[in-house]
């Protein structure tokens, strides 16, 4: 009927949950989306992401890195595998 309207919800379930992080951790290089890692030996690692959806000020990543993987912040563009590094807590997670 004229006038008339409808408001509709559509609960879509996806197998893969992505994981959020800051835009600023996402390098665009020429290999495609990278995101800089601190490994095990205090040492970077660019891994290949698959981005999800762009949400401002944060960024879904569908594959390529884990919850528990230690993320550089604000990597530089000159990051390349291998370079010594030291991982620090984030601000949120320190304890006074």
């Amino acid at each position: 009927m004229p006038g008339a309207y409808a408001e509709v919800h559509f609960a879509l379930h996806s197998a893969v949950r992505p994981l959020v992080v800051p835009s600023g951790t996402i390098l665009f290089q020429a290999a495609g989306p990278q995101v800089a890692l601190v490994n095990s030996k205090q040492q970077i690692e660019l891994h290949k992401v698959v981005l999800g959806k762009d949400l401002g000020g944060t960024m879904e990543i569908t594959s390529g890195i884990t919850s528990q993987d230690e993320i550089v912040a604000n990597p530089p563009d000159f990051l390349v595998d291998g370079m010594p590094a030291t991982a620090q807590p984030s601000s949120s997670t320190q304890s006074n």
